[in-house]
């Protein structure tokens, strides 16, 4: 028996080796709540390491990516790739991104976020605008911002000049 979100094999009752079920469902916790390395790597990586995580993009290629879905999620443990399904709300840091996406149940999207970068201010950004902060300065940039709250928590939008984030 599996989980219903997830897939992850349960226990059985009087189960040889349970510590193979048990660690595996951590694996594929751990793939799933953390990071991918990348969402736009379409090419299976030659030598990946242990733990690696990875989006997959349309047309993904190799030996056994090629096979697999767009949008799954794919992790190297133990030698070989083991694919997860992704599923509405799953939300992953990308790390050659520096940004958050989550799976809206079609395409994975970017999720509002709040970046520091020393000397250049905040950077907001969501799906629809982009708003740059430098308090040094007194810069204030809107950039194609809604100026209603959208739907979409996390989504930065414009409320009569001031810069909100949507609760969704």
């Amino acid at each position: 028996m599996t989980t219903p979100i997830l897939g992850i094999t349960e226990l059985a009752s009087n189960q040889a080796q349970p510590e193979v079920t048990v660690n595996t469902a951590f694996r594929d916790l751990e793939a799933l709540q953390y990071r991918a390395l990348s969402r736009t790597t379409a090419a299976q990586p030659g030598t990946p390491a242990e733990g690696d995580v990875y989006i997959l993009p349309a047309s993904p290629t190799g030996s056994d990516w090629g096979s697999l879905a767009v949008n799954d999620v794919v992790r190297f443990t133990g030698g070989a790739w083991k694919s997860l399904a992704a599923f509405e709300g799953i939300s992953l840091w990308v790390n050659d991104e520096n940004i958050v996406v989550s799976f809206d149940g079609s395409a994975w999207v970017t999720v509002g976020s709040v970046r520091y970068t020393t000397g250049s201010g905040f950077v907001l950004s969501g799906a629809t605008g982009t708003a740059r902060i430098d308090p040094a300065n007194g810069i204030y940039i809107f950039d194609s911002l809604p100026i209603s709250d959208p739907t979409v928590a996390g989504q930065v939008w414009n409320d009569s000049g001031i810069m909100k984030i949507s609760a969704g």
